[in-house]
């Protein structure tokens, strides 16, 4: 949800600052190889939480931050590049004429873009059949 609401902002902000000569850019991040997860080998919720029978799943989207499995996560220099690079223009030359509203960039964010364009009962479908299942032994839910 919160994702959604920065894009929206950003969207309206981008067309309500275009007469003043404003532009206005926010980057939809993929995966980024960072240490932040680093800190945390492993995700666990207590017993009681809603989210128990799907600590399974957060552990896997923070493999997959880690770059670890098939994930290929991207490099953090990689990233800022690119970004940079659709954000202002390659090599310091300041590209002319308007920024894009969005910036998609880190691995898998082309599966996002495509995913964004099927009905949202397709889309969240989609989504919790790959991350909401819960455990083989918590299937009552």
């Amino acid at each position: 949800a919160t994702k959604s609401s920065v894009s929206t902002l950003s969207e309206v902000l981008s067309l309500e600052c275009r007469p003043f000569n404003i532009s206005v850019s926010y980057v939809n991040t993929g995966t980024v190889l960072t240490s932040i997860l680093n800190k945390t080998d492993s995700y666990t919720a207590p017993p009681t939480s809603l989210y128990h029978s799907f600590v399974h799943n957060i552990q896997k989207c923070m493999d997959m931050g880690r770059g670890e499995g098939n994930s290929l996560a991207t490099d953090p220099d990689v990233y800022v590049e690119r970004v940079l690079n659709k954000a202002i223009g390659r090599r310091g030359v300041v590209k002319k004429g308007r920024v894009p509203v969005e910036i998609l960039e880190g691995s898998h964010t082309m599966s996002h873009m495509v995913m964004r364009w099927l009905p949202k009962a397709w889309y969240f479908e989609l989504i919790w059949g790959l991350l909401g299942k819960p455990l083989e032994k918590d299937k009552s839910l």
